[in-house]
C-alpha cells in the first residue's frame, strides 16, 4: 500500500525541516570551531607575553595554559573571560589587573561582554 497524496504532503514539510534544522546545527558547528581556532591563536600569542604584561591585563601564565589546555574545539578566550571576572582569592595578587581597569573606567561587568581578540 502506498501512502496518499495527502500523507506526503504533511510528511515532506517535517522532512525538509528537520533537513534544514540539522543543516544549520552543523554550520553553526563549524563557525563555532573557526572561531575557537582563531581564539586559540590569539591566546598563544598571549603565552609569549611574559608575566608582568599578563598582571597588566589581569592574567596569569596560569590562566593561559589552562584556556590552551581546553578541546580544540573550545574558545579559550571564554575561559580567559571567566578568569576575568572571578573576584580575587584571598592572598592572591590576582584581580590587580581588573582594579587598575576599574580605576581607569575600562572594566568589564555584567552586562558587559570580555573579548580578547
Amino acid at each position: 500500500m502506498h501512502p496518499s497524496s495527502a500523507t506526503k504532503d504533511r510528511i515532506t514539510p517535517r522532512i525538509v525541516s528537520l533537513i534544514t534544522t540539522v543543516i544549520e546545527a552543523g554550520w553553526q558547528g563549524v563557525r563555532q570551531c573557526i572561531v575557537a581556532t582563531k581564539h586559540r591563536r590569539d591566546v598563544l600569542r598571549l603565552a609569549d607575553y611574559d608575566d608582568h604584561l599578563l598582571a597588566d591585563i589581569g592574567l596569569t601564565r596560569n590562566d593561559v595554559s589552562s584556556a590552551l589546555r581546553q578541546p580544540c574545539w573550545c574558545d579559550p578566550t571564554a575561559s580567559l573571560a571567566n578568569y576575568l571576572a572571578e573576584p580575587p582569592r584571598a592572598g592572591s595578587d590576582k584581580g590587580t589587573g581588573n582594579a587598575d581597569r576599574v580605576m581607569h573606567g575600562n572594566a568589564s561587568g555584567p552586562g558587559h561582554s570580555t573579548h580578547i581578540r
